[in-house]
């Protein structure tokens, strides 16, 4: 085997790095649970968090002084699952946990969430008076 020093260099600053950024999982990574996209358009933002096999029981969005607070909490069943008992368990519990403060043109009365294909969606209204308005140009 031929010393590739490029290499161990990368390796080395990819272990360090993951030491110091980011929440660390069994390998030194962030998941790709602790992922979130962020999109907006002309009435709303919209977060977009993985969330495999996710019930909705597991999941808290609450909303208090400015400040939106989302977790998950997946737990795998240790018991029998429609007469199956757990032999191996690789999928590992989490727990997650984003705090997000919002802006004033946020309609924090109408925040709502759903779960679609293994994606937890949080939907945050844009107020009306925060929305961008076209005013008519007159010609005289």
């Amino acid at each position: 085997m031929v010393f590739n020093p490029v290499y161990e260099f990368e390796s080395m600053r990819k272990i360090l790095d993951s030491l110091f950024e980011g929440t660390p999982s069994q390998y030194g990574q962030e998941t790709d649970y602790n992922l979130v996209n962020l999109f907006e358009n002309d009435n709303h933002y919209m977060l977009q968090f993985i969330a495999p096999g996710i019930k909705q029981e597991e999941v808290n969005v609450h909303y208090e002084n400015g400040i939106l607070k989302v977790g998950i909490q997946r737990k795998t069943p240790e018991t029998a699952i429609d007469g199956y008992k757990l032999l191996r368990k690789e999928r590992q519990d989490y727990e997650f946990n984003r705090t997000y403060r919002l802006s004033d043109n946020a309609d924090v009365e109408k925040i709502s969430a759903k779960i679609v294909d293994g994606l937890l969606l949080v939907q945050i209204p844009k107020r009306e008076e925060s929305k961008p308005k076209k005013i008519e140009v007159k010609v005289n």
